[in-house]
């Protein structure tokens, strides 16, 4: 019988071929992440390289938290896996997700520093730091939004508005008394995500604090799937933006520097960001 020459190898040499042990016996972890070679090898990870996808969570957390460690967004929800474990969602889950409506995320939103949301703002501030509920009952941090490469439009309005209405309806393309007056293009922009509009309620019906349903029913009256709607629970903005009437709309830079304010001719604002944003 032939004997295979396999069998004349020491158990030790094969070990050491197979699991990448090093000269002292111990199996080797080349990049120091915590994974050894050869799980790296059965995992799918690079073994020379600590965060394989470069999404900033190192080869073994991936491993531990159920990850693809060579896909930044392992569950393709539009926010990758790091902020995924920094909000505390799962990275693995579409369904645990940082916005439940897709909203932009800026982990860097607290390097800006904003005016006193107790204070007037203007032409040259930077808007305040305002969090409020969105139409899916999430807390949304508006900052959020900011450092994402385009501008910034935040309409105030409230629930008994009707010129507020009237905009929300143009931005769903719904009929609209602002059509035919050539702002097609904003709309246009908001869709592509040129511009990031956001929606900021800041009365009910009854000219009361707005609550999640105030701002549901109105996502559901005009839904944009591009549009957070939030609700301005602790009615801060009349005094931030000294507002004269509804709808009020201030247009911003990615910074949230305010860059074209008029508290009389919002629709002013229309045609400043058509000029700022389509020129790009």
């Amino acid at each position: 019988m032939r004997t295979s020459s396999l069998a004349l190898i020491p158990m030790a040499l094969l070990l050491g071929a197979c699991f990448n042990f090093g000269d002292t016996g111990e199996a080797v972890d080349s990049d120091g992440d915590g994974l050894y070679d050869h799980e790296e090898n059965d995992f799918g990870s690079d073994p020379n390289l600590e965060d394989t996808d470069g999404d900033g969570l190192n080869d073994l957390d991936e491993y531990e938290g159920g990850c693809d460690p060579n896909n930044p967004d392992t569950d393709g929800d539009g926010y990758s896996d790091y902020h995924e474990v920094l909000e505390e969602t799962d990275p693995a889950d579409a369904e645990s997700r940082i916005y439940t409506g897709y909203w932009p995320y800026n982990p860097d939103k607290d390097s800006i520093i904003g005016s006193e949301l107790g204070s007037t703002v203007g032409v040259g501030d930077t808007f305040g730091h305002f969090s409020g509920v969105d139409q899916f009952g999430d807390l949304v941090d508006l900052y959020d939004v900011a450092m994402q490469e385009r501008y910034v439009m935040v309409d105030i309005s409230t629930s008994w508005c009707g010129y507020c209405e009237e905009l929300s309806a143009f931005l769903t393309r719904q009929p609209s008394i602002f059509e035919g007056y050539g702002w097609d293009e904003m709309v246009d922009l908001v869709e592509d995500g040129t511009i990031q509009w956001v929606t900021i309620m800041s009365e009910n019906y009854l000219g009361g604090p707005p609550d999640h349903s105030t701002v549901a029913a109105w996502d559901a009256e005009y839904p944009h799937e591009k549009i957070p709607v939030l609700a301005d629970d602790g009615q801060v903005m009349p005094s931030h933006l000294n507002i004269y009437g509804y709808p009020t709309v201030v247009l911003m830079d990615e910074n949230m520097e305010i860059v074209f304010y008029d508290r009389e001719a919002y629709y002013d604002a229309f045609d400043a960001v058509i000029d700022l944003a389509g020129s790009r």
